[in-house]
C-alpha cells in the first residue's frame, strides 16, 4: 500500500494538523520521522498578541515510543517567534505541540 506523505502525517498526527512530515528514514532498526511546523502566525504565550515574525528555528527530538521492532525518533523543526508588543516581558517564544 502506497500513503502519501500528508495523509501520513494525519494518520500519525491527527491532533497536530500544522506539522509536516519531509522525511522519513530507515537506519538499521531505526525509524526517523523529519517533520516541520506550518503555522505562520502564533499567539504569545504571556501576551497572547499574534505575531508573524520569525526569530529562527531549531531541532527538538522528543522520544518516542517504539513502533514493533522499530525504534521511533522524531526530528521536529520548531520556529522561533518574535513577539511583537514592545512592553511584553517575553521577547521570543516557540511554538509549543501538543
Amino acid at each position: 500500500m502506497k500513503v502519501r506523505m500528508n495523509s501520513l502525517t494525519s494518520l500519525l498526527f491527527p491532533s497536530c494538523p500544522d506539522v509536516v512530515i519531509e522525511d522519513v528514514t530507515l537506519e538499521g532498526n531505526m525509524l526517523i520521522f523529519s517533520l516541520h511546523s506550518t503555522r505562520r502566525a502564533v499567539p504569545c504565550p504571556v501576551c497572547a498578541s499574534p505575531s508573524t515574525r520569525l526569530h529562527g528555528s531549531y531541532v527538538r527530538k522528543p522520544a518516542d515510543l517504539p513502533c514493533l521492532e522499530y525504534t521511533v525518533r522524531l526530528h521536529l523543526r520548531v520556529r522561533r517567534f518574535l513577539c511583537q508588543k514592545r512592553e511584553c516581558q517575553r521577547q521570543t517564544f516557540a511554538l509549543a505541540i501538543s
